[in-house]
């Protein structure tokens, strides 16, 4: 959900004949706009989709099931009240307070918050969240902004693996990844 700025059922009904190399098209039918959304994903982010489940028939699998491919992932209040009792083990572990209540679609506002903080250009990060540009500008200029989404999403990944990686790791991680 954070790495593609996706919402949970967008992420959940991934199928495998929606992804072309690194190219994810979440078809218009399925899509809030109505319209095909193209998002270029990270290696961090293919690389969480893995491949055909062993033994599946067929070349179109869900790739989040817990199914092998049969059916889309569809657990997301059991694993969000599981995902909560770590967070809240882990934070109380290390002292800290208890996290503010939070939903799976704060993960997109995060997500778009941190392209701001990557220095996305606001025009980019809004068209890899697969918003509609208003206006004549919107009428007139449909330009696809895939390799600017490209750029957008890499940098997104990037900065999450550098909070992944911890306060003590930052400092070379900065450096690094960037």
């Amino acid at each position: 959900l954070l790495l593609t700025m996706t919402r949970r059922n967008e992420v959940a009904d991934m199928s495998a004949a929606e992804v072309e190399g690194d190219l994810w098209t979440i078809p218009g039918e399925r899509y809030k706009n109505k319209l095909d959304h193209v998002i270029p994903l990270s290696p961090d982010a293919k690389a969480l989709i893995g491949s055909k489940p062993e033994g599946f028939k067929g070349n179109n699998w869900f790739a989040f099931s817990t199914t092998d491919g049969a059916r889309p992932f569809s657990g997301f209040s059991k694993a969000k009240v599981s995902l909560d009792a770590e967070i809240a083990k882990r934070r109380k572990a290390e002292g800290r307070a208890k996290m503010p209540r939070w939903t799976l679609h704060d993960l997109r506002r995060t997500a778009r918050t941190l392209m701001s903080r990557a220095k996305v250009p606001e025009d980019h990060a809004e068209r890899a969240m697969g918003h509609v540009i208003a206006g004549v500008r919107g009428t007139y200029d449909r330009y696809s902004f895939l390799e600017e989404k490209r750029e957008a999403f890499q940098k997104l990944a990037d900065l999450v693996a550098i909070i992944l990686a911890g306060p003590a790791n930052n400092v070379v991680s900065m450096g690094a990844r960037t």
